[in-house]
């Protein structure tokens, strides 16, 4: 009698497990037989579903590829741009330094003259001798005082 309960049991808790998961027990001519049609349609949506995450997955990170390589462009254009912008200021400084440079030197040999280029080459215009003193001499000349 135990036996049978323990039987009974076991036979209904195996129907309750397998029918909470889409296989009902079905009772027909060949006897007790389950019908797996709801669990075998539920995993052909989920299937289904799961192919088309897969799809919208492969569409987004696409997507996202372009976006990241059109920010990568825009990115490398502003970075070219920036650094010409930098050179251009430093060769600007460097022009300026170079004429302040000749301006202290006229400060500091007292001549009477302007910074200004000859033929392209900067230098010092002395008006009181009448000459033309190149940069680099005239920085020479103020680096050896």
């Amino acid at each position: 009698m135990m036996l049978l309960a323990i039987l009974f049991v076991f036979v209904v808790g195996s129907a309750f497990i397998l029918s909470s998961i889409g296989i009902a027990p079905v009772v027909d001519g060949n006897g007790l037989s389950w019908d797996n049609t709801a669990y075998m349609a539920r995993e052909q949506a989920r299937t289904t579903r799961y192919t088309v995450w897969q799809q919208e997955q492969t569409k987004r990170s696409a997507d996202d590829n372009v976006t990241w390589r059109t920010f990568a462009i825009v990115a490398a254009v502003f970075g070219v741009l920036a650094l010409a912008i930098a050179q251009w200021g430093i060769t600007r400084r460097e022009r300026y330094q170079a004429e302040l440079k000749l301006r202290m030197y006229l400060a500091y040999i007292g001549v009477n003259g302007h910074v200004g280029k000859l033929d392209g080459e900067l230098g010092v215009f002395d008006h009181d001798h009448g000459e033309f003193i190149p940069a680099g001499v005239a920085l020479l000349e103020m680096r050896d005082n």
